[in-house]
């Protein structure tokens, strides 16, 4: 992992794009919800709206992870103006498909939207999310935090921790 990414990675999680008790009906509501806010915050362009449900709907991003299910949906690089990864808690778990298949459904309860400009920056940080996901401690803190602050300060940690490894 180049140093780069070392200093890139902590700094993609935001307040401003985490969120606990996310309220959405479906899918389809949580995708233009969350894209109004990345809109409005200037981290995506118009086209993104309809990249993200397009992408979800041919290459799904559900995981079976224990103890929860999350989804990290995310989309080509040109539709992203400033890098990001929103950080969502929905108030009631989401329906996605997972991942490799367009038949099995999971019920996310934590979602990882990323929004990377450079493809490459995926691979290392999908990496180390998968192995945060396998950590069942983990998952438990991050579904149990009450204030997204905490919530982020759990996940700097982790992913630092990881990243510098």
């Amino acid at each position: 992992m180049s140093v780069r990414e070392k200093e890139l990675f902590p700094r993609l999680f935001t307040p401003e794009l985490t969120f606990l008790n996310f309220v959405c009906k479906n899918s389809t509501d949580f995708f233009e919800k969350i894209t109004d806010i990345l809109l409005e915050k200037g981290y995506v362009k118009e086209s993104f709206r309809q990249a993200i449900q397009e992408r979800e709907r041919c290459y799904p991003t559900g995981l079976r992870t224990a103890p929860y299910h999350v989804a990290i949906p995310h989309t080509d690089p040109e539709t992203i103006r400033k890098p990001f990864i929103a950080v969502i808690r929905p108030q009631t778990a989401l329906q996605f498909y997972e991942m490799g298949t367009n038949e099995e459904t999971v019920e996310a309860r934590l979602l990882f939207l990323l929004g990377l400009n450079r493809s490459e920056a995926q691979v290392p940080l999908l990496q180390i999310m998968m192995e945060m996901f396998a950590d069942q401690q983990m998952m438990e803190r991050l579904l149990q935090e009450t204030s997204e602050q905490r919530l982020l300060n759990v996940l700097h940690q982790y992913v630092v921790g990881r990243s510098l490894s």
